[in-house]
């Protein structure tokens, strides 16, 4: 006997009786540190190391990001994708040999 269960799509929010406690653990997890922890720490660092150095890890997200998308999902980035993700790094540069 093969059963399946519906899911929602992704976009909507899970019913409670749809995750575990830990599933929700995890979620409300993710939340405080999306929402607080990152942007509590990244102002931290703004006032503990110079500032291009700041803006050079802070702005490394596209960089870093194409590779691991690829890893994770399999998902190919465009020529777009990577000529935003070297525009961004070429743009910090110019902003470290400024300062």
């Amino acid at each position: 006997v093969v059963t399946t269960t519906v899911k929602s799509p992704w976009y909507l929010l899970p019913y409670l009786d749809e995750m575990s406690s830990k599933e929700w653990l995890n979620v409300i997890g993710g939340i405080m540190v999306v929402t607080f922890l990152c942007p509590a720490l990244s102002n931290y660092a703004l006032f503990e190391i110079p500032l291009g150095l700041c803006l050079t890890l802070t702005s490394l997200g596209p960089v870093y990001s194409v590779p691991v998308v690829y890893f994770i999902s399999r998902e190919r980035t465009g020529w777009v994708g990577i000529f935003g993700a070297a525009m961004t790094f070429a743009g910090v540069v110019v902003l470290c040999l400024n300062s």
